[in-house]
């Protein structure tokens, strides 16, 4: 990797941790878990990819897909560990709400990879997964802020329609 392309994955990763890390935080239920998740989805993109030539929205693409798969990782790790005390009864309730939600994530992420056109999947990813505004979203992709509400509109309600479908079978 040559090193303005680390100098850059770095930086970008960087600008993105305080999104990543919230989102991580959601889906763990604890800050000290999504940091060792960050960390871990971090070095998984600079050994990965070592030899890739980054764009920004690679990179940002890349991270929140790490991160995702880091996460996952994490809870399913958490359900192999032997049985805890009773005591823990409440914590492992609180994870196993996580871990549902993660399952349910990776479905819709699915849905969603499967449904939607690029474009669609990219601004409802910047817009639902790292909360960025309609008017950021516009400039980056150079569409207008109109464009850009009426293409997360159809795009959310194609995957509840493909999510309505599949859970009909």
């Amino acid at each position: 990797m040559r090193r303005n392309d680390t100098n850059n994955l770095t930086g970008r990763f960087e600008a993105l941790r305080p999104r990543l890390k919230a989102w991580a935080a959601r889906m763990l239920g604890s800050e000290d878990d999504a940091d060792d998740a960050l960390q871990e989805a971090f070095f998984r993109l600079w050994r990965t990819d070592r030899d890739a030539d980054y764009k920004t929205e690679a990179i940002d693409s890349h991270s929140v897909i790490a991160v995702k798969s880091a996460c996952i990782d994490s809870l399913r790790r958490r359900k192999v560990r032997l049985a805890e005390p009773l005591e823990r009864a409440e914590q492992n309730a609180t994870e196993n709400e996580a871990e549902h939600r993660a399952y349910l994530a990776e479905e819709v992420k699915e849905l969603i990879d499967r449904t939607l056109d690029p474009r669609a999947r990219e601004i409802l990813m910047l817009h639902d997964s790292l909360d960025y505004d309609y008017d950021e979203i516009a400039a980056r992709l150079d569409i207008t802020e109109s464009n850009c509400r009426v293409i997360l509109s159809r795009a959310r309600k194609a995957v509840r329609e493909a999510y309505r479908l599949r859970n009909k079978r």
